[in-house]
């Protein structure tokens, strides 16, 4: 499911400026282990002012699962 998000937003997605795009990107490429690539893009959410509260509760679960390992 993860990659058919990744696919079906396509390879311009990271570069978006639009957070409809964004955010499902970076969801579904922490999903698959992209924590670089998906760093980078929720970095340019962060820079865009992006503050869902479940996309912000989805990166404190991810910060803590990586802190973890």
């Amino acid at each position: 499911a993860c990659r058919g998000v990744v696919d079906m937003l396509g390879p311009d997605a990271p570069a978006s400026r639009d957070h409809y795009v964004l955010e499902p990107w970076v969801r579904a490429n922490y999903c698959l282990g992209q924590d670089g690539p998906a760093g980078q893009a929720a970095g340019r959410l962060k820079s865009f002012g992006f503050a869902d509260r479940g996309y912000l509760q989805f990166l404190s679960l991810q910060s803590k699962t990586k802190g973890k390992s």
